[in-house]
């Protein structure tokens, strides 16, 4: 075989060659083959390269645009991170009168932060009352997400997908901050435990923060008359309403009462209608009928005469309208005895009905033994 290497004819090594370029051509065809299939391989067993783009975070985007909102519902994880108090200090004091309005308020916590008390298991625990209040009040944001968001549009704001699934009810909670914004006095008198709860906000509107405070106490003395106004506070509180039963169906009886007479309740309510702009486009007639009966501007002494609670509500406009709050002064004392009647009333109507009802047991006992 070597020797037929080396002393090949001359017709022959032309053939050789031929032969040997046909193999060196198909191996490299072979080897370029290989390469390509390699590469497709290679190509499909590579993991992509990690995207260098950080992922959307809600939760910190909303701790970076609202600091001293969020340090406000997330007093431990302020604590936690003393390097970013340091760095925001006016939400780290939000965060502490959180903590200590949590610790002295419960229930009013628990009842604004249900998430929370949700993810604490062992504070619901200890704090029954306020697990409850907190279990409603998640009841009532699904069952009036409206009248929930006017009440927390900061909640709203933070949480873009139920707003999202939500229009109407984002909607109440921009013109709730709106109306809170141009109107800081009244929003601060119909939410009381807000302006506690956000005390640099109370600091910034000595005014509302005063209103807020009388509002409380009005709705301290006069509790039956609170629940008239506020049915829907009412609702949002039960322990309250169980510790006031007479207020309670005060606001029951308000709430059917706007309920089936709309133009009435809007006369007397035209701040109420101004405030909630849904249910006065549902009730034109009554929206309507609240702008007419809004003689604040126009004759303040007659309002004052037709609406004695509001002007004691309202001690800044019967100071710029003193003979407004003399007429309601008057009137007040009129209406107590109106009120004191009503409760005469409402007591002997209950009286009969525990009456009737221990007749009725009885009877029943009766014909059981028999």
């Amino acid at each position: 075989m070597a020797g037929s290497l080396l002393f090949l004819s001359p017709d022959e090594k032309p053939r050789f060659q031929e032969n040997r370029t046909m193999v060196t051509f198909r191996s490299l065809s072979l080897s370029v083959l290989l390469l390509g299939w390699g590469g497709v391989a290679l190509a499909q067993s590579t993991p992509p390269a990690p995207s260098t783009t950080a992922p959307a975070d809600p939760e910190n985007d909303a701790r970076e645009d609202h600091p001293v909102e969020w340090a406000r519902n997330h007093p431990e994880w302020v604590e936690n991170h003393p390097e970013w108090a340091k760095a925001h200090p006016e939400a780290a004091e939000a965060a502490k009168r959180s903590d200590e309005f949590r610790e002295r308020h419960p229930i009013d916590w628990a009842r604004e932060h249900p998430e929370w008390v949700e993810n604490h298991p062992n504070w619901a625990k200890a704090h029954p009352e306020a697990a409850e209040a907190a279990k409603k009040a998640d009841e009532f944001r699904e069952n009036h997400p409206i009248d929930w968001a006017r009440d927390h549009p900061e909640w709203v704001e933070n949480h873009p997908e139920w707003a999202k699934k939500h229009p109407e009810a984002a909607e109440a909670a921009k013109r709730s901050d709106a109306f809170r914004e141009n109107h800081p006095m009244d929003w601060a008198r119909d939410h009381p435990e807000w302006v506690e709860n956000h005390p640099e906000w109370a600091k910034k509107h000595p005014e509302a923060a005063e209103a807020a405070k009388k509002s409380d106490e009005w709705r301290e003395k006069h509790p039956i008359d609170w629940a008239s106004d506020h049915p829907e506070w009412v609702e949002n509180h039960p322990e309250w309403a169980k510790n006031h039963p007479e207020a309670a169906e005060a606001a029951k009886k308000s709430d059917e009462f706007r309920e089936h007479h709309p133009v009435e309740w809007a006369e007397n309510h035209p701040e109420w209608c101004e405030n909630h702009p849904e249910w006065a486009k549902n009730h034109p007639e009554a929206a309507e009928a609240a702008r007419k009966a809004d003689q604040r501007a126009d004759h303040p002494v007659e309002w004052g005469k037709n609406h004695p609670e509001w002007v004691e509500r309202h001690p800044e406009w019967a100071k710029n309208h003193p003979e407004a709050a003399e007429a309601a002064r008057k009137a007040d004392k009129a209406l107590e005895k109106r009120r004191e009647e009503r409760r005469e009333k409402e007591r002997k109507e209950r009286e009969a009905k525990e009456k009737e009802r221990k007749e009725h047991e009885h009877k029943e006992h009766k014909e059981h033994h028999e």
